[in-house]
C-alpha cells in the first residue's frame, strides 16, 4: 500500500469493495477511464491480476 498515492489507495478501498467503475468516478467526481487506468496502475504496482486479488492483497491475505 506503500507504493500507492493518497488517491491510487482510495480507488483501490473503493474497488475492493466491489464498486464499479462508474460508482467510485462518480463518487470522487473522476471519469470512468482515469478509474479504469488507476486501478491498472494499481494492480501493477502490487502485482496483483483482479479485484479479488486487490482485495485479499489489502486485507494481508495472501
Amino acid at each position: 500500500m506503500q507504493r500507492l498515492t493518497p488517491a491510487e489507495r482510495l480507488v483501490a478501498a473503493m474497488a475492493a469493495e466491489g464498486l464499479p467503475y462508474k460508482c467510485i468516478a462518480r463518487e470522487l467526481g473522476k471519469s470512468p477511464a482515469t478509474v479504469r487506468n488507476q486501478l491498472h496502475a494499481i494492480y501493477q504496482k502490487l502485482d496483483v491480476g483482479n479485484r479479488t486479488a486487490l482485495a485479499h492483497k489489502l486485507r494481508g491475505q495472501p
